[in-house]
This record gives structure tokens, sequence and C-alpha cells, in this order.
């Protein structure tokens, strides 16, 4: 399974695939010893910053990956902890034999790194009790046909170019849009609206619209 990564809002997308499955431990987060085995995982992938943290009010846990040249991906199947990593980009691909399962209610436990908190927010109470209770393994085609992955692909370099297609406006603009998206999916209609056209306000009349406008790009 492919995961494009996206952690931090502010993060950017990457440009370098990064292989290697996720095991988590379904330890508190609180546990420094499960802390610093997560990030020793994570750091032996080259460039960037790990930030690896628990809101005590919320009790989520949040992870960042964060290299404004890089754009991260996962490979192999994702299971329990590993599941829940997974959902948490913007856009997950599935290779023709990904695996997704949230096994954690047939080991005796629950979500515990915001997969329950996530899966309501993206796919709805429903598909999230069903995938929670069942612990059923989600094949790449049902992944699609559920929202839960945005296509199938065979390799990483095919991964890459689903990816430069949607990337390739400037940086500022990609952020605001990201930016924008995720304000209206955790918090109510009245505040996105107000965040948007904010951040709206920022662009207009900024580099990217006049170069746009200069090389007729809206008719091209």
């Amino acid at each position: 399974m492919f995961a494009p990564g996206r952690c931090c809002l502010w993060s950017g997308l990457r440009n370098r695939v990064v292989t290697g499955a996720l095991a988590p431990s379904t330890r508190s987060l609180n546990d420094d010893a499960t802390i610093n085995r997560a990030k020793k995982m994570l750091l032996q992938y080259e460039g960037g910053k790990i930030d690896l943290s628990k809101d005590d009010q919320s009790g989520i846990a949040k992870i960042c990956l964060n290299h404004p040249k890089k754009r991260n991906a996962l490979s192999g199947k994702a299971l329990g902890g590993g599941a829940e990593f997974t959902i948490s980009p913007d856009f997950r691909l599935f290779g023709p034999k990904g695996e997704l399962c949230f096994v954690q209610a047939k080991m005796g436990v629950a979500t515990g790194w915001a997969g329950g908190t996530m899966l309501v927010r993206k796919f709805g109470p429903q598909l999230a009790l069903d995938l929670l209770l069942t612990g059923r393994k989600i094949t790449p085609e049902e992944a699609v046909s559920l929202g839960i992955a945005s296509d199938i692909v065979d390799s990483f370099d095919d991964a890459e170019e689903w990816l430069k297609k949607r990337v390739a406006i400037p940086t500022e603009v990609l952020r605001t849009v990201k930016a924008i998206v995720h304000c209206a999916s955790v918090t109510d209609c009245h505040h996105a609206l107000t965040y948007e056209k904010e951040l709206f306000s920022l662009l207009w009349g900024g580099t990217a619209q006049k170069e746009a406008l200069a090389g007729n790009l809206k008719h091209t």
C-alpha cells in the first residue's frame, strides 16, 4: 500500500518515496519508550524532521513528518496501529496486493492513535463502526469503492506520477487549499467560511495569481 504523506498542515507534500511498514506499539503514547521507539523507526529515513506528541486534553496522538522537499509513502500491509497511520494522509494509494485492517478489537483493545476519530470524520460513523468492530480486511478494490483509497497503482513510480498532477501548483497555493479543506473538515461552517475568505485575500493579487494571468493559464 502507498500512503502519500500529509502529516503537518504546512509541511508541503514530498518528492521522495520512503518504503517500509510501521508497526506502532498499542501502549499509551505517554510511555516515553513507545515515543522513542516510533521516532527511531521514522528517523531511519534521511531528511526532514519528526515530531511525535499527544494532546493531553484531547488524548489524540499527532505525528509530523516534515520535509518541504519530500513526499513520503508507506508500503506493505497496514494492520492495527499501521492502519491508523495510513488513514491520516490526504491521499491513499493502494498497490495491487495492498491490505488495510483494523485488528484492534480482535486483540482486545481499541484505536489509540486517533484512528477511530479520523475514521468517523473522514468516512462517517457507520463505516467506522463496521471496520472497527469486524476487523475485516479491506482489499484495494473495496478501498476505492469506499472512498478510503484514491486509486490503485502498480508501483511507486506510478504513485509519483499520480501525485505530481496534484502538486503542480505553487507551494503557497497548495498550502492554502490544504488549509481550507482541513479547516472545513474539523470546524463548523461559519468558521470555515470566514477562514476561507481570509486565506483567499492573502493570495489575491499575489505572485502566483499574477504569473497565472500573464501566462493565460485559465484557458490552457
